[in-house]
């Protein structure tokens, strides 16, 4: 068994889903398959559910120079970024298509990826994968010197992903890393990481997500549904009717402004017609907020 799946295993062990099969993974057939078929009692039933886990643990080579840095008492800055990534896109694309090929002969209610994030940098990897799930930007209202979030800003993987209907992140409060040597129950725990469950908006099982598995979760650990915060007014949306809208504009000022786009993005967003089209929709003074935060450590000695 991968360390990824063994990590995967005590962790939704730990959050109450059964193992009929007895804790075996999925047998892997000429096609890539999900890593579990798991059960999960529900408000009125109980749900099969498809379950493929992703580890994401720190490069070693980055560690490495960080360690040596932190060791002479030197501070050390991480230029991380919690816009998507590729490497966290890949992810979630290939966690899709190994889900989509295991329905193909198992049957299954919904499906569910696992993401575990490992390391000193675990906060940034969870982070950047709910911005890329839901396409999040942080905006900020000039009149009211609020700020909210807004989800489809950018572009999100959830709107194409329709094999993952919700997406479990589960990231490390105290665990630097992960090897077979290590991997206990005990150290496994659930209280040992923060845990989110993401909802994707666009699943076909939306209804039954609602109905049967979220009830039982709440209470217990955060729950991402963007429809119930945009219903309340916690937060501002780009529906995909705003993108037919105003997509073509805003494609076209990208081309023609590639060359300095970074830089209108992070000190004249006004410029772009995304946030005036925000603006008038919403009919205040909109503007997104640049997410390029550095990242600093120091080890105290003694």
């Amino acid at each position: 068994m991968e360390l990824s799946s063994q990590v995967g295993l005590n962790i939704l062990e730990c959050l109450g889903f059964e193992f009929p099969n007895g804790k075996k993974e999925i047998e892997n057939s000429a096609e890539k398959s999900a890593d579990f078929f798991v059960n999960y009692q529900g408000e009125t039933k109980k749900l099969d559910i498809l379950i493929e886990v992703k580890l994401k643990q720190y490069d070693s080579k980055a560690n490495k120079e960080r360690e040596e840095i932190l060791e002479q008492g030197e501070i050390y800055e991480t230029p991380t970024s919690s816009r998507t990534v590729e490497s966290i896109n890949t992810i979630i694309r290939s966690a899709n298509e190994q889900l989509r090929q295991s329905n193909i002969n198992l049957s299954s209610d919904f499906n569910i990826l696992l993401f575990v994030a490992a390391g000193y940098d675990s906060d940034t990897y969870s982070e950047q994968l709910i911005n890329s799930l839901y396409g999040l930007a942080n905006i900020i209202n000039w009149d009211k010197n609020k700020e909210k979030k807004c989800y489809f800003y950018h572009y999100n993987e959830f709107i194409k992903r329709d094999s993952i209907d919700c997406v479990i992140v589960a990231e490390s409060k105290n665990l630097d890393s992960f090897s077979s040597g290590e991997i206990t129950k005990k150290s496994l725990n659930a209280d040992n990481f923060n845990i989110s469950f993401c909802i994707n908006p666009f699943s076909k099982n939306l209804s039954l997500l609602k109905d049967e598995f979220l009830p039982k979760i709440k209470g217990s650990y955060d729950i991402i549904n963007p429809n119930d915060e945009i219903e309340k007014n916690e937060a501002y949306c780009l529906s995909k009717e705003d993108w037919d809208q105003f997509g073509a504009e805003q494609k076209a000022f990208c081309e023609t402004n590639k060359e300095r786009l970074n830089s209108i993005i992070k000190y004249m967003p006004g410029l772009l017609p995304i946030n005036q089209y925000l603006s008038d929709k919403y009919k205040e003074n909109l503007m997104s907020i640049s997410w390029e935060n550095p990242k600093f450590t120091i080890r105290r000695q003694g």
